[in-house]
């Protein structure tokens, strides 16, 4: 027999008695203590003592004075005992619900818990009656430690957790709580659990349907964040049964099936995400931004392109967006549409050589000779490039940084042409393309190879995009 075994077989021969108790816990005291409340379901003391206990307890609410209060409890439980250890009335349910009754206005929750649960299992209809008294006991301190856990204390918040959980297990708010404090303290597997354990209980009641969904997102992203790939495919599939709609769950899933090698899934899910998102608005450009890379690097092209075109129509000035889009169609070997958009990047950028090079490309496959000359002929003959390294938005404006490279410029016989000043003319635009506010750059003559980093900053309200010409 196993020792699992052993410890139960012993404990039939064992009279049950009370476990002993923590300090106190005020707060449930002065919670509980506050009127008394006739049993509601149909108790039979079966024992003079049991209802010797039962008048005490009455006693106990009828008494605000302490010491006194504190006297009549005391005797209720020593009388609840002497019936178990002399009376054998250990199979008794109800000596196990006063039990549970006059322990819970002692402030003792864990012989409030372990009395209760006796009493759950020998008087069944009586089970709804303990979960209200249950439940007072945890919600006066989940309350408070919810308080805590918005001021940052998060021991505290977590030692009332841990103690409203000692007299009630059915909440699913504070498994969930809990869960965000592990979180916050980066202990993942903990968060898991709770989280787990609070989607669980929300599922068995349609209240708590939003915090089931949520925990069970958190349980995937804890999965995901530890590459746990496997699990969270399984808990993301749950979470988008629940909520279709949910964008980021469904980016999330593609993910964790792309690590897990079911790629092929994964783009099916895209595709669905693009049309689905397109039809409903409910994509944003970031979104479409990750779906179109995605596809790119699965050699999905035409769908790539259908999503960077997205990107570009909601925001016309988005230079990543056309440039992707430009790849797209390269790749795809779509000479007219590369050639629209090459000029589009070139009408953005145009000292960028990556730009301009495909454009060239474009005419390149559109068999357009003297396009493309005409092209190449510029780009040799251009003494400097620029590489935008990043714009951002700013409080009240935006700023862009890059890098000006002196090139070996060419004439179209091939000569040499000297080290030439070039002036850029930037304008900072915002979402419809109006010029919010523009700035010279002036970049001195560079050899080739030469380095000027520069820093532009603009002010104005709603700056989103940049272009810029070079002044003749």
């Amino acid at each position: 027999m196993s020792k699992r075994g052993l410890l139960i077989l012993a404990a039939a021969f064992v009279p049950a008695v009370m476990p002993a108790q923590d300090a106190p816990n005020d707060r449930v005291i002065k919670a509980i203590a506050t009127r008394y409340e006739a049993p509601g379901c149909d108790i039979k003391t079966g024992h003079f003592k049991v209802s010797s206990a039962a008048t005490y307890l009455k006693s106990a609410y009828e008494n605000p004075d302490g010491p006194r209060r504190e006297r009549l409890l005391r005797d209720a439980d020593r009388v609840l005992r002497e019936a178990v250890t002399e009376n054998e009335q250990a199979d008794n349910g109800a000596l196990w619900y006063y039990q549970g009754r006059v322990n819970l206005m002692q402030g003792d929750l864990r012989g409030a818990d372990s009395a209760f649960t006796k009493a759950e299992r020998m008087l069944p209809e009586c089970r709804e009656e303990i979960k209200h008294f249950r439940q007072r006991a945890g919600t006066v301190l989940t309350n408070p430690a919810g308080e805590f856990a918005k001021a940052d204390k998060s021991d505290s918040a977590l030692a009332l957790f841990r103690e409203s959980l000692v007299i009630y297990r059915e909440f699913p708010t504070a498994y969930y709580n809990m869960g965000i404090l592990f979180t916050n303290a980066e202990q993942a597997d903990s968060a898991a659990w709770y989280f787990t354990k609070a989607a669980e209980l929300a599922a068995a009641d349609p209240r708590f349907t939003e915090l089931r969904n949520q925990a069970t997102f958190n349980v995937a992203a804890l999965h995901q964040r530890a590459n746990r790939h496997e699990e969270a495919v399984a808990t993301l599939r749950r979470y988008v049964e629940w909520v279709p709609g949910d964008v980021e769950a469904r980016k999330a899933l593609a993910v964790s099936l792309r690590a897990t090698g079911k790629a092929d899934e994964a783009q099916a899910l895209d595709k669905d995400l693009l049309a689905s998102g397109a039809a409903s608005g409910t994509l944003t450009s970031s979104d479409l931004m990750s779906l179109g890379v995605n596809f790119f690097n699965e050699k999905k092209y035409a769908e790539a392109a259908e999503a960077f075109q997205k990107v570009a129509d909601m925001a016309p000035y988005d230079r990543y967006a056309w440039f992707n889009l430009a790849n797209s169609h390269l790749a795809l070997k779509d000479g007219p549409k590369l050639v629209l958009v090459g000029k589009k990047l070139v009408e953005l950028e145009p000292l960028n050589e990556d730009h301009i090079k495909l454009l060239g490309e474009g005419y390149r496959l559109n068999k357009q000779q003297d396009e493309l000359i005409a092209t190449v002929t510029g780009l040799i003959g251009m003494p400097t490039s620029i590489a935008v390294d990043n714009f951002s938005r700013t409080k009240g404006g935006a700023k862009l940084e890059g890098v000006a490279t002196g090139r070996q410029a060419q004439s179209a016989g091939g000569k040499d042409l000297p080290a030439k000043a070039v002036t850029v003319h930037i304008h900072f635009l915002d979402n419809g393309g109006k010029v919010v506010a523009s700035k010279d750059l002036e970049i001195h003559a560079l050899e080739p190879l030469g380095k000027h980093p520069f820093v532009v900053e603009a002010e104005g309200e709603g700056i989103v995009a940049y272009r810029y010409e070079v002044k003749k």
